[in-house]
């Protein structure tokens, strides 16, 4: 059974009878099942409202072997496909199994060092599970992504010895944790409805609706993607297109090809984009774009440039900054 939002909430996000991600993701696959939720730009493969319905039953035996949803022992996420991560995400959240996502390029040093700092009771992952159980402790379940979506066990976690919360404390929803590049790493525990209350204000500030096609180049393993990106979609019932990692030489294709509304960047990417502007239109032809908008995460956004040298196409403004409550409800991320 999927952990009520209300159960998972953190201090200081107002008490909102608005679904969680289990409703959500229910809706979706409802009369909707057949409709598009996310689509890969590289490949254009598909991930339906349907499919999120059945990749949270798929997660039946996690759940059952960390004990059940609601363990203060987070999941880790390493999975390199992005239509597979999202899967596993939304399912993990939608059935209360606290998760943290990893780097899928993780060396094995760096995922032993991160299954000890965040206390992983299992990782999913869609590297060979052989490679996986040599390079965490060996207390940490494995569960492989296999052909469809499917989970196979690699290796079981070890009995529980005390994975519930303490008395009073909500179970994190997300946990992230910083690089550790200032000093001691710092591990980051979002609740769930302090992630959705963002995921809105996203929503609200945008006019996101069904009709919004979204396209979201960032690390999924990153806060920015996981809620400007993912559960935005999943809130306003749009599409979003992602991919592994950003390619310049392929962006402004993918754009056209996917139909993109409004994009989800950061800085970095808008200046390597600068240096390699969209095509120019045909000789004769008046620019159409269906770009409205570009967020960033961010400094202010200044005003628009010419569109002639404008990175976002011609027609295409940087969006003005979020509510500064929508960033604060997502306190203390890692950068």
């Amino acid at each position: 059974m999927a952990t009520p939002v209300a159960d998972r909430s953190v201090r200081g996000v107002p008490s909102h009878p608005e679904p969680g991600v289990a409703e959500l993701v229910a809706r979706r696959g409802g009369d909707a099942q057949e409709r598009v939720a996310f689509v890969e730009g590289a490949s254009g493969r598909e991930l339906r409202g349907g499919d999120l319905e059945q990749a949270t039953r798929g997660w039946a035996p996690v759940v059952a072997g960390i004990g059940g949803g609601g363990s203060a022992a987070p999941v880790g996420l390493l999975v390199g496909d992005p239509l597979g991560f999202i899967a596993c995400f939304v399912a993990a959240l939608a059935l209360g199994v606290t998760v943290a996502p990893l780097d899928p390029d993780a060396s094995p040093a760096e995922l032993d060092r991160q299954a000890r700092v965040l206390g992983l009771v299992a990782v999913v992952t869609d590297r060979p599970a052989g490679e996986v159980v040599a390079a965490i402790p060996g207390s940490v379940g494995v569960w492989e992504v296999v052909a469809g979506g499917a989970l196979r066990r690699g290796r079981p976690p070890s009995p529980p010895t005390s994975r519930a919360p303490a008395a009073g404390r909500p179970a994190a929803a997300v946990v992230m944790m910083s690089s550790g590049t200032t000093g001691e790493p710092k591990i980051v525990p979002l609740g769930e409805r302090q992630l959705l209350a963002t995921a809105r204000a996203i929503v609200d500030h945008h006019g996101l609706d069904e009709a919004e096609r979204g396209y979201c180049p960032l690390p999924l393993c990153h806060i920015n993607a996981l809620v400007v990106g993912v559960l935005s979609t999943l809130v306003s019932g749009a599409r979003l297109v992602v991919d592994r990692r950003f390619s310049a030489r392929s962006f402004w294709a993918t754009v056209a090809d996917q139909g993109a509304t409004w994009l989800n960047l950061v800085p970095g990417i808008i200046a390597v984009l600068g240096t390699c502007p969209p095509p120019a239109p045909p000789a004769g032809s008046s620019p159409k774009p269906s770009t409205k908008a570009a967020t960033t995460d961010g400094p202010p956004a200044t005003p628009p440039p010419p569109p002639s040298n404008n990175p976002c196409g011609p027609g295409c403004a940087p969006s003005p900054p979020r509510p500064e409550r929508t960033s604060g409800e997502v306190a203390d991320r890692p950068g």
